[in-house]
């Protein structure tokens, strides 16, 4: 497709972002009550909005992480199958 990830990076970031929409925001039933997966084990009480989303804020550094998930969080995982892997030096931008 058009806009999947063509570094590993990326492809991890995209995946995170989606398991949080999918466990936390969508319901699980289109038709049915308003459940989350998230509600259902007990981790939330009510579906999350945007803003409740943007106002969690967890610090990696303060949370205990295997060494591949923490390069994944300071983003130095690097993509094999490219000839050139080039980072940037972008302090805002991904």
């Amino acid at each position: 497709t058009i806009a999947w990830a063509k570094r590993r990076q990326a492809s991890i970031e995209k995946l995170a972002i989606f398991q949080v929409w999918r466990n936390y925001m969508k319901r699980r039933r289109e038709k049915g009550t308003r459940v989350t997966s998230a509600m259902l084990v007990g981790v939330a009480s009510r579906p999350w909005r945007l803003r409740d989303l943007l106002k969690e804020r967890l610090f990696f550094e303060k949370a205990r992480l295997s060494e591949r998930w923490q390069a994944y969080y300071r983003r130095h995982v690097e993509t094999r199958a490219l000839r050139v892997n080039r980072a940037h030096e972008l302090t805002y931008a991904f």
